[in-house]
């Protein structure tokens, strides 16, 4: 599997035409952040096998500690506003989530896949275009907060992947997972994505 902490870039994405553009595509990552909190922490109750529930209770906060970061990189008033730009990228999104929030208990492979093999590189890569977006000198803060970040979420994921391979052990279960990837990244890619 292809490492999303290394996404391969092969043109410098263009920078931000504005403070709005920028502002709304963190404000989007934001929005999957607490998204991803919510998540994660719905599922801590419901999941049976002890290493996926710490796993989804350790890291439903740190994605709420995401969404802090990110909320202390964005405009505190006027109409780029934290509150106006913490929203979906698209509004069609909302239902690709509440899809992979309603997985059933007995679906914890298909819970860890969603996660870390679609959701959570879906992010890495957001972020890291983001930093390619950004002026270096200008948005020093916001690259650095990002690339903290992204070394917590790269971090996560490995993790994630770990947990995944546990799940493993046979044609059957691997066949169920790379099936359930496929139609959530199709599901994600139709929905316009994570960010803007």
């Amino acid at each position: 599997m292809t490492d999303p902490t290394e996404p391969a870039v092969e043109a410098a994405a263009p920078q931000f035409s504005s403070l709005i553009e920028s502002a709304q595509r963190l404000g989007s990552l934001r929005w999957a952040e607490m998204q991803l909190f919510e998540l994660l922490g719905g599922w801590v109750q419901s999941t049976e096998e002890p290493d996926a529930k710490l796993l989804f209770a350790v890291n439903s906060h740190h994605h709420a500690e995401h969404a802090a970061t990110l909320l202390g990189r964005l405009p505190a008033a006027g109409e780029w506003a934290a509150e106006l730009v913490t929203a979906p990228a698209h509004p069609t999104i909302e239902p690709v989530l509440v899809g992979v929030a309603d997985l059933g208990d007995d679906q914890t492979l298909e819970r860890l896949v969603a996660v870390y093999r679609v959701i959570v590189p879906a992010l890495l890569v957001a972020y890291a275009i983001h930093i390619e977006r950004t002026n270096e000198v200008a948005d020093a803060a916001v690259r650095r907060s990002l690339r903290m970040v992204i070394d917590d979420e790269s971090r996560d994921w490995r993790a994630g992947q770990a947990l995944i391979a546990r799940r493993l052990v046979d044609s059957a279960s691997v066949g169920r997972a790379a099936a359930f990837q496929q139609r959530l990244e199709i599901e994600l890619l139709e929905a316009g994505g994570l960010s803007r």
